[in-house]
């Protein structure tokens, strides 16, 4: 449980008001800058990507993800990590089926394929955690870690 922050002499006490505080520093924290890019880049920018969409790119960006690959990342992850938003925790993967692996396997490469990524990986459940030997009442002693699905 977080306790009460205190920032420019306002206390945050509520869970509700401790998030927005939260929410409002990491987005002016990672707000990208808009005079990071010139005319230029823009231009070779949005040229590749038309090039890309239309066909024109004649390059294979992806190869192929194959079963193998899939069994051997599964394998290599922690069985007590917490899980994501999706509530799939590592050992429920590390437990499926062979058939449901090629099921995964089939939604990555279909992602490659078409440049596409689920609506879902890319949502992320945000906990704050303290940073060590640091006062807990201020919020910028915090740092988020984030939980993909």
């Amino acid at each position: 449980m977080i306790p009460t922050l205190a920032l420019n002499n306002i206390f945050y006490k509520s869970d509700k008001e401790k998030g927005q505080l939260f929410g409002e520093l990491l987005a002016s924290t990672f707000t990208p800058n808009p005079d990071l890019i010139n005319s230029t880049t823009e231009y070779a920018v949005n040229y590749e990507i038309s090039n890309f969409f239309s066909g024109k790119n004649e390059k294979n960006l992806f190869e192929s993800i194959t079963i193998t690959e899939i069994i051997l990342a599964i394998n290599k992850i922690k069985e007590n990590s917490a899980s994501g938003p999706d509530f799939i925790h590592n050992l429920m993967l590390k437990n499926l089926p062979e058939s449901t692996l090629y099921d995964i396997l089939n939604l990555f490469n279909q992602s490659l394929t078409t440049s596409q990524t689920p609506n879902n990986w890319k949502k992320a459940q945000v906990t704050m955690i303290p940073k060590k030997a640091q006062p807990t009442q201020d919020p910028s002693n915090y740092r988020p870690i984030s939980l993909t699905s």
